[in-house]
């Protein structure tokens, strides 16, 4: 006869085997799932992955919002905000700003992140702050500093843990631009070779800018064309006021 009760499968008992039941589940991350298809781990980014990341997301915010204009000089915002001590202010910043407009050449001013935490809390001179930010009103220096940051339009901020002197000089370079600085830039001229060709030192004195080379001379040389095309590509771009109408 045939027997068909159900049949007994043998256990692990007495076989020295360990019974499937018996297996506790191995680490979430790398065991198998229940069908037997391997997960991937779960990786969580440590802080300076993280820290990496968010610069890298704020420079290339910094570079979009460059790329959409060109310009004459690029204002090295920190080593200006500066001179003349060692309590930084905006005014110098505009002061030199400013005189560019008078020249008729169009600018943009680049800082060190950390810059607006060293600024004064002191009220900041309407005019000024219309000439960094296009608006008339009362603000302190480091709320100029803020919205105009914000504004992405005349100045702009390097990524924190990233020296401004990278980005100013990368960008002198992509529009063939003179750099306002007496910032000497020694750690740097191995990568950028052209730097002091670039440079225009300032200084200034109970409120006048003065410059050395002569920007206009510098860029006509730079350019290859004469300081009256100069202005005149400068006039187009930004106006007196400083406000950017349009870019080559």
């Amino acid at each position: 006869m045939i027997d068909i009760r159900p049949q007994v499968q043998p256990t692990a008992e007495g076989t020295g085997a360990q019974s499937q039941t018996d297996v506790g589940p191995g680490p979430v991350e790398t065991g198998p799932s229940a069908s037997g298809v391997s997960r991937p781990s779960t990786v969580r980014p440590t802080k300076a992955l993280r820290e990496v990341a968010v610069a890298q997301q704020r420079a290339g915010v910094v570079k979009e919002s460059l790329q959409k204009k060109a310009f004459d000089a690029i204002i090295d915002g920190s080593n200006v905000a500066y001179y003349g001590g060692t309590n930084p202010t905006l005014r110098n910043v505009a002061l030199v700003a400013r005189r560019f407009s008078e020249l008729g050449l169009s600018w943009v001013v680049i800082v060190d992140a950390s810059l607006k935490y060293k600024l004064p809390q002191a009220e900041l001179p309407s005019e000024f702050v219309m000439t960094l930010i296009g608006e008339n009103a009362i603000l302190t220096e480091r709320e100029t500093l803020e919205r105009a940051i914000r504004k992405r339009e005349r100045v702009h901020e390097a990524p924190a843990k990233r020296a401004a002197d990278e980005f100013i000089l990368e960008y002198a370079r992509k529009w063939n631009a003179v750099v306002i600085s007496n910032d000497k830039f020694e750690e740097y001229v191995k990568r950028f070779p052209d730097v002091l060709e670039r440079r225009v030192t300032f200084m200034i004195l109970e409120g006048e800018v003065a410059f050395s080379p002569d920007p206009l001379e510098v860029l006509s040389e730079l350019r290859g064309t004469s300081a009256a095309e100069q202005v005149s590509t400068g006039s187009d771009q930004q106006g007196k006021d400083g406000s950017v109408h349009s870019a080559s």
